[in-house]
């Protein structure tokens, strides 16, 4: 059986598909990593379509996608879509796992996902475009995460304090979140999409990301606080209404597989837009943008060219074990083939 020509494969077969080729696309299962056996997948994923509609979408992805949101009363979700090209499959949390919901069209997912920044109050263009390095970015993100846990210090003490910090702070915040991995705190959230670099974690690595951020007014030439969009962005992270973390991996059109790891951020007015063109170019975009703007980036993050190659797979009848060229009989149950 050609994966690429899949029409109507049983569900149960799907999902040894899915299992099968799933980690050629993004190098783990990415929709349902709990799932220890063929059995309990099969269980956990429960579909309001008929299996024969979301099976081949699932089976034969041509865009693997991890959406994660933390919305303002700092409720997360982890979702993923998976696309052939033409429909989009949503694997949302369930109770007992993940659960294959909705098929939509390229058009709907977007709008599903842009609902979700939305919030109907227009948002303001700060004029913010910055090209930084990963080092930039943390450090830039533990001073808002710095910066919010002093101003809740403050409140909850009724006492002024100065938002001003050192070196040795910002290392602290950057260990201590990695560590924990709370999505609430940005450092977290990020780190799940875009890795920190272990060169960051010392004094020195922070100074000179600071020294490099204060040359594009993010930071104070002090170097001991927030200026200008630096602290637009912060604040915008305070009053966060939704933060979501996109990671995609796509087929282009030589069948090679593309990944693209992007963050949208908005707070009451702003919404930041962060981009991770690494493996291109070495930078990381940090911006203010519209919602019209997000809506349309994502289209083209969503856009897969190509059908990425899939080595076919065949399973045991039985027990779903996988069966090498040449078998007479099951290696898992012993059943003739």
């Amino acid at each position: 059986m050609e994966a690429n020509k899949i029409v109507n494969i049983s569900y149960k077969d799907a999902a040894r598909l899915i299992r099968a080729n799933t980690p050629n696309i993004l190098g783990e299962n990415v929709f349902l990593k709990e799932a220890e056996s063929t059995e309990s997948l099969d269980n956990d994923l429960v579909s309001d379509k008929s299996a024969e509609s979301i099976a081949p979408i699932m089976a034969c992805p041509t865009l693997v996608a991890s959406v994660n949101i933390l919305d303002e009363d700092d409720s997360y979700t982890s979702s993923r879509i998976i696309s052939d090209g033409e429909q989009m499959v949503f694997i949302a949390p369930g109770l007992n796992g993940y659960i294959a919901s909705n098929i939509l069209s390229g058009q709907e997912a977007i709008a599903t996902l842009v609902n979700r920044i939305d919030t109907g109050v227009p948002t303001f263009s700060a004029g913010a475009a910055y090209e930084m390095s990963k080092q930039e970015l943390f450090t830039l993100l533990a001073a808002a995460d710095l910066y919010i846990r002093k101003r809740m210090l403050s409140q909850l003490g009724h006492t002024p304090n100065e938002m001003v910090f050192n070196t040795e702070e910002l290392v602290y915040i950057l260990k201590s979140e990695l560590e924990h991995g709370d999505p609430r705190w940005l450092v977290s959230f990020i780190n799940d999409i875009i890795a920190c670099p272990n060169e960051i974690l010392s004094e020195n690595a922070v100074s000179d990301s600071l020294l490099r951020l204060s040359e594009t007014g993010l930071i104070n030439s002090g170097l001991d606080c927030l200026a200008g969009n630096g602290l637009l962005f912060a604040v915008s992270v305070y009053r966060r209404i939704c933060a979501m973390s996109i990671l995609i991996a796509g087929a282009k059109e030589d069948g090679t597989i593309a990944k693209q790891s992007s963050v949208l951020l908005r707070g009451e007015r702003l919404l930041w837009f962060i981009d991770d063109a690494t493996d291109f170019n070495g930078k990381i975009t940090l911006a203010s943008t519209g919602t019209y703007e997000a809506a349309e980036l994502l289209k083209e993050y969503f856009r897969s060219e190509g059908k990425p190659y899939i080595n076919t797979v065949k399973f045991c009848g039985k027990c779903g074990t996988p069966i090498k060229a040449g078998e007479k009989f099951c290696m898992g149950c012993g059943a003739k083939l």
